[in-house]
């Protein structure tokens, strides 16, 4: 995304545009009072700012039969919806005051022009037909059976686009050229050079199936080459690239461009790509290429520019002696495009702007060292524009495709886009937000790796910089004052963003090391122990990775000790990361380690440093532990739970030290029994938000402990209780036993109430959760109260279908047994309601109803 994607400039665009639907929705509720105005889910920084509708809007009415669409905006949502509903109605009920009658009038006036403007083109066309008949019925002979079947076929081609007598035109041409007399052939070459509508390309491939001569075959193609040109064409120009008059190549540049780009699906049919022509002219005239380049770059119009930037992209890899010349008219249009280039800056990463960074590539390529200095001398001021273009062509260097090898080779220019990339990243964290090259460097990619290993130490000193400048966040005050609390912040992210990156670039020099081997890892455990024992955070980082360095026996050997005396430092950073390398370490290394290192987990778990152990709780994998070491690992995360009881501003912690219990320890018995209860009494205990954590994150395994149900139901009216967590609590709640869900039946009714207040869809679950605990008459009441609110109205008649079929379900359910008078009255009256269902739904079946409700 662009710099001033948000600038001041677009917020006022933003602004303008909302004010505009705001008028339009007070001119709709005047000119009807049944038209609603509705807008998609959520508001934006901008649309809160300002208090004006920013977003896709529709237009719903209770009386409207078919729906309509969201729109950005207003006007079209309600053209829409006027075309499909307000024509033919006769319930329009109109306001005082202006309306958006003149809207209207304005729409029926254009469907009147353009109704007018379809009927004089089909006069034109039925005379031009006509004409094209009579002129046929003149040139062929019509004693001839082959001539007349060609006529045939071109009458069928003029009526409309039949592609099958097209195919058998050519397929005549081929199999059968001597049918095609002078006549005929001097008739298809009129076709081409007169443009005669739909019959130029036809004739013009019949021509080049036909076994004329080269030339005329060329004169042919040249006179039909434009935008959209066949196959045939574009052959007949590849392999006569070098007849091609030199006063033509201006005409034909464009579209030979255009049928290089990529293959995609365009109106319905797939243009396929093909940039061997465009190859072979380069090939045949480099001189009068290098000329178009240099007029199309000179002039800062975009559409010449992007031309200019598919030509580069698809000759610079076969033919780089044409398009280099051009590296620092394309790198210069590109980093400086907000100068240049206004327009493509307007929309941000459009097509153009990928196009023209594909360009960029593709020269950096062919010319890496040129490049970097073109590079490095626009980027020279500080723009953060020309710097994040500089990154993304970089990037794009080393990107692999997923169709190319696994590993990618180091080449001269990727190796010097890595490094330029790693200085980048390191320079602009983190006073640059979401730079390419930071971006990049998040996580390492195996890919790389041979690009990596030759930048090993630079990988790791970039690291140990990023904690010097980490150190540094804060002290460029020259007046000491207290931090308001936006600075606090500030500093907060600015150096969190130091430390991500200075984790990822550690990942990256131990990914290279371990390709290396056993020399690359003692390499990296050299430079562990020369980093000095003040550089605490980096250090942790450091051990926080450790054990990715180990892949055999050697390597296991000359980390392993490096690791235990990380779990005995005095510092408790470097504890804390020890522990998570320990816990987050595959299972086959964990699997080698000696029961020292997992007796001295034990002892970090009990650590009196919150840092300490909670990391070691966090990363614990109980499964790879000695079964001598369980009691006391079990011991250590009771006392844990024991501590944390009382402490609220920890419940987070609490709640994961209480899934690690029971994943560990606990049977199905026992949370069945007593400890289940107490343990159930803690969760019980949180507060709210944690609470709902808990039971999101223990609902299966608390299943059928005591109370958990009751639990669960006291959460479901409290202020965390979003939408979303709601649906978690509901569906914990069917996986305990019916019997648990009859002592929490007056907090599922009331959560039914509540729901259906706010939106009666949601209902339907608490109806669903009182049927299944048998509480047939809490049931049938919910369902009655729902009903009495629902609107009688054609939107509300699915959900009244379906609430009405649960209240007689629940009658029928609470009523058993009955007498058999009573059941067949019953199912009397079950059966005119699925007759009622049925009914309903022919009706919606009758038209296509796409409501705005269905694009929320």
């Amino acid at each position: 995304m662009d710099d001033d994607f948000f600038s001041e400039k677009r917020i006022e665009k933003l602004v303008q545009h909302g004010q505009k639907n705001l008028r339009t929705e007070r001119l709709i509720a005047n000119w009807c009072r049944h038209a609603r105005v509705e807008r998609s889910p959520g508001r934006g920084l901008v649309e809160e700012m300002y208090n004006v509708p920013i977003g896709h809007m529709g237009v719903r009415c209770e009386h409207a039969s078919a729906g309509g669409m969201m729109c950005w905006d207003l006007k079209d949502a309600f053209i829409c919806h006027y075309d499909r509903n307000c024509k033919s109605c006769d319930k329009r009920s109109a306001q005082h005051g202006p309306n958006i009658q003149p809207v209207i009038d304005e729409f029926e006036s254009k469907q009147a022009q353009q109704k007018a403007q379809e009927e004089k083109r089909e006069q034109e066309a039925a005379i031009e037909l006509a004409n094209h008949r009579r002129e046929r019925q003149e040139v062929f002979d019509q004693t001839v059976p082959a001539a007349v079947e060609i006529q045939d076929l071109l009458d069928s081609i003029d009526v409309g686009e039949d592609q099958e007598s097209t195919h058998r035109l050519i397929e005549l041409a081929r199999l059968a050229p001597d049918t095609f007399t002078t006549n005929i052939t001097d008739y298809f070459k009129k076709q081409v050079f007169t443009s005669q509508r739909k019959l130029d390309r036809v004739s013009a491939d019949v021509l080049l199936t036909l076994p004329l001569a080269e030339d005329v075959k060329l004169e042919v193609a040249l006179a039909i080459c434009d935008y959209g040109f066949s196959d045939l064409v574009c052959r007949c120009l590849e392999k006569n690239a070098s007849n091609i008059p030199t006063s033509e190549i201006d005409k034909i540049i464009g579209p030979l461009t255009y049928r290089a780009a990529p293959t995609r699906f365009v109106g319905g049919s797939t243009r396929t790509s093909d940039p061997n022509p465009l190859i072979n002219l380069a090939k045949a005239h480099p001189e009068k290429i290098q000329e178009i380049l240099k007029r199309l770059l000179a002039k800062n119009d975009e559409h010449e520019v992007d031309i200019a930037a598919r030509i580069i992209s698809k000759v610079t890899p076969i033919l780089p002696k044409i398009t280099v010349p051009f590296s620092r008219d394309i790198l210069a249009k590109l980093l400086r495009r907000k100068h240049l280039l206004p327009t493509i800056n307007e929309r941000g990463s459009g097509d153009e702007l990928n196009r023209l960074r594909q360009a960029a590539t593709a020269v950096f390529e062919k010319n890496p060292e040129n490049c970097e200095s073109i590079l490095s001398s626009l980027c020279d001021g500080g723009d953060v524009t020309a710097s994040k273009e500089s990154a993304e062509i970089y990037s794009r260097i080393l990107e692999d495709s997923w169709k190319g090898p696994p590993v990618l080779e180091a080449t001269p220019a990727r190796c010097l886009a890595f490094k330029r990339l790693l200085w980048m990243a390191v320079e602009n964290t983190p006073k640059v937000s979401h730079h390419p090259a930071a971006h990049f460097f998040h996580y390492a990619h195996k890919n790389h790796v041979k690009i990596a290993v030759n930048e090993i130490d630079a990988l790791f000193g970039a690291a140990a910089m990023l904690s010097q400048k980490a150190e540094k966040i804060g002290e460029e005050k020259t007046i000491e004052t207290a931090p308001t609390g936006l600075e606090v912040l500030e500093q907060s992210n600015a150096r969190n963003a130091i430390h991500q990156l200075q984790r990822a670039l550690i990942q990256w020099a131990f990914m290279a090391s371990k390709h290396v081997g056993l020399k690359g890892v003692k390499r990296i455990v050299e430079l562990y122990e020369k980093t000095p024992e003040n550089e605490v955070e980096f250090k942790a980082n450091i051990v926080s990775h450790l054990t990715e360095l180990i892949a055999d026996t050697d390597t296991f050997n000359c980390v392993l000790p490096h690791l235990y005396t990380a779990m005995t430092n005095p510092k408790v950073l470097i504890r804390g990361s020890a522990a998570t390398a320990i816990g987050e370490a595959p299972h086959d290394v964990k699997r080698d380690f000696p029961d020292l290192i997992f007796e001295m987990y034990v002892v970090l778990m009990t650590d009196p440093y919150v840092y300490v152990h909670q990391s070691a709780v966090r990363a614990l994998k109980s499964y790879v532990f000695p079964d001598y070491l369980k009691p006391n690992l079990k011991y250590a995360l009771i006392n844990l739970i024991k501590v944390y009881y009382h402490d609220t501003d920890k419940a987070q912690f609490l709640v994961e030290c209480l899934r690690k219990f029971v994943d560990a320890f606990l049977t199905e018995t026992e949370i069945e029994g007593d400890i289940g209860r107490q343990l159930v009494g803690v969760i019980d205990s949180l507060p709210d938000r944690e609470a709902c954590d808990a039971i999101d994150r223990l609902a299966y395994s608390f299943r059928n402990a005591p109370g958990f149900a009751k639990v669960i139901a006291k959460r479901l009216d409290c202020e965390w209780a979003s939408d979303f967590m709601i649906s978690k609590l509901y569906r914990a709640l069917f996986l305990v036993p019916a019997v648990s869900l009859r002592d929490c039946l007056d907090e599922i009714y009331k959560s039914g109430k509540l729901a259906a207040s706010i939106n009666a869809h949601q209902a339907r679950t608490p109806i669903s959760l009182l049927t299944r605990a048998g509480a047939f008459d809490e049931a049938q009441k919910l369902c009655i109260e729902i009903l009495e609110e629902l609107p009688e109205t054609r939107e509300q008649e699915s959900l009244r279908a379906f609430i009405e079929s649960h209240r007689r379900i629940a009658c029928f359910e609470a009523t058993i047994p009955k007498t058999s008078q009573e059941i067949e009255n019953e199912l009397e009256a079950w059966n005119s309601h699925l007759e009622s269902i049925e009914r309903a739904k022919e009706k919606a079946d009758g038209y296509r109803h796409l409501p705005p409700m269905l694009f929320r």
